[in-house]
């Protein structure tokens, strides 16, 4: 994909790596080393198998996995103050047990998708662009491996 670059930067496609902040966007040619920008190379962290409380950092993490063993109350964390955040929470058995998400989240289409069950994944994209206050979620993959 090729996007419009400043004045005097190079050309180029977008990419890891290929990023850079010029006043306050994104455009593509750059070394990546002018910021801190997650989600170009995600860090992964798998919780494994859970029951009740589940914490994802995404200061930890851009991208958590956990297999639902019971009912399950997720929690977020590390959320940056300012600026937009993404991140993905990828559950495998979900739609056996009951997941609880934080107040602030709010779904698209209004309430959360359904769950895969048994061994099969859901994975879900989550967004703010302010801590936290307000967060924007949705399913990416309903039902994955299994």
């Amino acid at each position: 994909m090729r996007l419009p670059v400043a004045a005097g930067k190079k050309a180029g496609l977008m990419g890891p790596g290929h990023v850079e902040r010029v006043a306050g966007a994104m455009q593509a040619g750059g070394t990546g080393t002018e910021g801190t920008y997650r989600g170009l190379a995600a860090a992964f962290v798998d919780l494994g198998s859970k029951t009740g409380a589940v914490a994802v950092s995404f200061a930890a993490a851009v991208h958590t996995r956990f297999a639902a063993a019971g009912d399950c109350a997720v929690t977020f964390s590390g959320l940056p103050a300012t600026g937009s955040a993404l991140w993905l929470v990828e559950i495998a058995g979900g739609g056996d047990h009951t997941i609880t998400w934080p107040a602030a989240v709010t779904w698209d289409g209004g309430a959360p998708p359904p769950l895969a069950a048994g061994t099969a994944a859901t994975w879900l994209v989550f967004a703010t662009r302010d801590g936290g206050t307000h967060i924007a979620a949705g399913p990416m993959f309903l039902s994955v491996g299994g």
